[in-house]
């Protein structure tokens, strides 16, 4: 079992190495972003505001101490287990804001990690967890206004929301996006189908 994944392990790097990389924007990216931010923030903001109203209890018994740091990191990976297991967008936008607490757990304990003797009370910290939030912000700000989408990005995109409609159906906002996309695209078999189906999928109600 163990050596038959990192046979699976080897090919899949090998693939990674011998084609070309492709990163394929979402129309959803600036929102999910926008969600990861936002949490990351409020997850300072609330845990400060927590240790200080209950004068920085720890958790833990004896020599140990659990720093929120480890909570941090177990949301972390539960929303990475998320992204890689499921299809669905409530999954991502779930795994979005699950991230950004967990990112916000993580980072509030900067000061620890930058001092010799893990001082959480270091002053300049906060002014550092505010410059790294800030290039956060400006990243996304980076990346979400980019050129447009190509015409091979639109089709993905069209598939993706194509995708989301077999699962739980599409209202009419999102089948109008949808077809919009395809207008991009360059006009073939497989955009012609997609538009077919698009069309004929069941319009849900809108949320």
């Amino acid at each position: 079992m163990v050596k038959q994944s990192f046979a699976r392990f080897l090919n899949s790097f090998r693939g990674l190495l011998t084609r070309s990389p492709v990163l394929v924007r979402s129309v959803y990216a600036e929102t999910l972003l926008e969600d990861f931010f936002v949490s990351a923030v409020a997850s300072v903001l609330a845990i400060r505001f927590y240790l200080q109203a209950t004068g920085f209890p720890q958790l833990g018994f004896g020599p140990l101490h659990i720093a929120h740091m480890l909570w941090g990191g177990i949301l972390m990976l539960i929303a990475l287990v998320m992204l890689l297991t499921f299809l669905d967008r409530k999954a991502k936008l779930m795994a979005a804001v699950m991230g950004g607490v967990g990112f916000g757990a993580f980072i509030d304990e900067l000061g620890k990690f930058i001092t010799r003797d893990n001082d959480y009370f270091f002053q300049p910290a906060v002014a550092l967890i505010y410059v790294i939030f800030a290039l956060i912000f400006f990243a996304i700000r980076a990346v979400v206004r980019q050129r447009s989408l190509s015409s091979q990005e639109s089709l993905a995109n069209a598939f993706d929301i194509a995708k989301q409609g077999s699962i739980v159906g599409l209202d009419q906002e999102e089948r109008a996006n949808a077809l919009k996309l395809l207008e991009s695209c360059e006009v073939n078999p497989v955009r012609n189908n997609l538009a077919t189906v698009l069309k004929d999928m069941q319009v849900a109600p809108s949320p």
